[in-house]
């Protein structure tokens, strides 16, 4: 089975907010959302796309085969033009920081990031990024804790058009994940 195969069912708008319902509940959701039961009013359509979490966070790891038979299934199905545009990199995508504290891709998985990218944008076609913002991300790679300018300035030297903050861990307040103040900061930083 292909690592497309698997994701198939999720592609859509991640139905409730991200949270995880019993798979069937969620193909079923996200079918409502592929067919339109609940259009969105005019000039408010939300981030759709394709999210390598949709299904499961687990076995499939993104990697740059995953991302172009994404970018160019989005294309020829014909939901690209129908608005689902945005090809997102959920937890995972994400390899060590880099000597200068930026955040880098998996070396091993995304050997050439910027063809990678380049190719998701040759399809007419916007790739978003997940980030959490304490140490850690649910999958334990960095997080954007008190990295949040850095992080921010290199999503925008890549292009990356949405950015998924998560709260998995903790930073600025030991007692809440996802505190305010973690989220300003990565905010201010894509400004």
């Amino acid at each position: 089975q292909s690592s497309w195969q698997l994701f198939q069912p999720m592609i859509g708008v991640e139905p409730g907010g991200g949270g995880w319902a019993p798979r069937a509940a969620r193909r079923q959701a996200a079918a409502v959302c592929l067919l339109g039961a609940h259009p969105p009013p005019p000039g408010a359509t939300p981030i759709m796309g394709w999210n390598n979490c949709q299904l499961d966070c687990g076995p499939v790891l993104p990697d740059d085969a995953l991302v172009r038979e994404t970018a160019l299934r989005l294309k020829s199905s014909g939901l690209a033009a129908a608005g689902y545009r945005h090809l997102n990199l959920d937890d995972a995508w994400m390899g060590r920081r880099a000597a200068s504290g930026g955040p880098q891709p998996n070396a091993t998985r995304f050997p050439d990031w910027e063809a990678t990218v380049g190719f998701v944008r040759a399809q007419g076609l916007e790739l978003g990024l997940y980030t959490a913002s304490g140490d850690k991300t649910c999958s334990g790679r960095p997080g954007s804790c008190r990295h949040e300018a850095i992080d921010a300035e290199q999503f925008v030297r890549w292009g990356i058009a949405h950015v998924k903050d998560d709260a998995c861990s903790y930073c600025r307040d030991p007692q809440k994940k996802g505190a305010a103040a973690d989220y300003a900061a990565m905010a201010d930083g894509l400004r």
